[in-house]
């Protein structure tokens, strides 16, 4: 009786260790995220030179009409400053409902490719990889001053800066660099699997500890 005992336990056991969150499930997450994040900020988007992909709730601040820093510099500019002061508050209030499934937010700074004339590629990549990551550590800074301290508490434990200088360019219909676009600061989400696995369509599975921290 006993040594049933100890299988039916480990069966239940077994049971639970596969419990797995689908890509599906992932996205319809994003999802929600996303709708939220529109509900609220759907008549501010066009006046902020922002956007938000659907397809994982990223908050973008583009170049196109905001100067968020000028050239080389890392000093943030006074009208992007405003800016966050109006959007970050209200923006960690909307995905603070969604704790237990959020692992981190990233705030990322995004550089054009461009550089002085003589600088090599490699020279041009590294000068914007620094500016990127000096921008992407000030928006983070300031972004903290804008909340009241629950808020703050709860998003220190969640949130990072990055830069990634030119890494992901954005790019026109014509294939070309869009360099208004490219420069951009990005709030971006990254979803808590926890212990679960996810299982692809393909039925392969992979554990959390795979996936790229």
């Amino acid at each position: 009786m006993t040594i049933l005992l100890i299988i039916f336990v480990m069966l239940i056991a077994s049971y639970g260790a596969k419990k797995y969150k689908t890509v599906e499930e992932v996205q319809s997450l994003q999802n929600k995220i996303y709708h939220a994040l529109m509900d609220e900020f759907k008549n501010d988007l066009e006046s902020w030179s922002a956007e938000i992909d659907p397809s994982d709730a990223t908050v973008s601040f583009t170049g196109y009409n905001l100067v968020q820093f000028k050239q080389g510099s890392d000093y943030i500019e006074d009208k992007f400053k405003g800016i966050i002061s109006d959007f970050f508050p209200r923006y960690v209030n909307v995905i603070k409902r969604y704790n237990d499934d959020i692992r981190r937010v990233r705030i990322e700074g995004h550089t054009s490719s461009e550089w002085g004339i003589q600088d090599s590629d490699d020279q041009k990549y590294l000068k914007n990889l620094n500016l990127s990551q000096k921008r992407a550590f000030n928006v983070l800074e300031y972004s903290l001053h804008t909340l009241r301290y629950t808020h703050k508490v709860w998003i220190k434990s969640k949130i990072g800066s990055e830069g990634l200088s030119s890494s992901k360019l954005l790019l026109n219909n014509h294939g070309l660099e869009d360099k208004k676009r490219s420069r951009r600061t990005v709030f971006k989400i990254e979803i808590n699997h926890g212990n679960y696995l996810i299982k692809e369509k393909s039925n392969q599975y992979f554990s959390s500890a795979s996936i790229v921290q």
